[in-house]
């Protein structure tokens, strides 16, 4: 097996279980061909437009989050429980569920599970912002069989978050703001944005998950926006455009398949393969 160089150990798991809802903090997870088994697995769909419903564009998503009461696996993403604005839990399979949801995101809507036969679309809106957005807005598909914005894992480094934080020491750079699946702790100083230095790399997490780092993760408006504790903060993504295109973290592929664990060493193989 390839030696590889360390990067860091993995500082911290999440599970998004509702497309833009928030997620889960876990101990361990078990990583399929798309990422953690369970991972975006439920969107609420506009019934009107047609697609998956994204903070992006329904900003009050975020007070709502999500979870398993029983794990995921290969073979059964099981119904999972929603806690509201209220603290009132629901299930997912809860006849009530579409009534309350249009209701309180103002709009028709419903919940529905991805599916590997038919990929939806979510939309991102106007914005001076990114390039290539415009005055229209965009709609971009969601990979088949799950909710994501694009590829399997998202990843951000602690030393990233550090130096953002030194750029805007009023801000909050909180990584719940950028939704990590995999936090990884890279220690003490490091090069700023330095998953851009992994692209094209394989990475060893543990003992056997292998994955490939495809490229940068371009950010929206999204990360400004409140959630729990932290305030809204346009100066988040300014910061984010001004200093790295907005670009913060990276999207990765699942190499190879198995079981990721808080304090895992992360290796960098290089073009090896994992």
């Amino acid at each position: 097996m390839t030696e590889g160089v360390r990067i860091g150990a993995v500082a911290a798991l999440w599970r998004y279980t509702v497309k833009s809802l928030r997620g889960e903090k876990l101990s361990s997870a078990e990583v399929g061909p798309s990422g953690l088994l369970g991972d975006r697995a439920y969107g609420f769909l506009d019934e009107e437009k047609g697609r998956v419903l994204s903070a992006k564009s329904c900003p009050r998503l975020l007070e709502w989050s999500a979870g398993y009461a029983e794990a995921p696996s290969p073979a059964r993403i099981p119904p999972a429980m929603i806690r509201m604005e209220d603290g009132t839990d629901l299930p997912t399979d809860s006849p009530k569920l579409a009534e309350l949801a249009t209701r309180f995101l103002g709009r028709r809507v419903r919940l529905v599970a991805a599916s590997v036969e038919k990929s939806l679309s979510y939309e991102v809106p106007p914005t001076d912002e990114l390039p290539g957005i415009g005055e229209e807005g965009i709609t971009l598909p969601c990979p088949p069989g799950t909710f994501h914005d694009a590829l399997h894992l998202h990843l951000l480094a602690t030393a990233t978050l550090a130096h953002l934080g030194a750029l805007h020491p009023e801000g909050r750079f909180d990584s719940r703001r950028f939704r990590p699946n995999v936090l990884i702790d890279t220690g003490g100083a490091a090069p700023s944005f330095l998953e851009e230095s992994w692209i094209g790399h394989r990475l060893r997490i543990g003992r056997n998950l292998g994955i490939e780092i495809i490229s940068p993760t371009i950010r929206c408006a999204m990360i400004t926006l409140p959630q729990e504790d932290l305030p809204r903060d346009p100066v988040i993504h300014r910061v984010a455009r001004d200093k790295n295109n907005a670009n913060i973290g990276c999207y990765a592929l699942v190499r190879r398949q198995g079981e990721i664990q808080v304090g895992d060493a992360i290796t960098d193989l290089g073009t090896e393969s994992p």
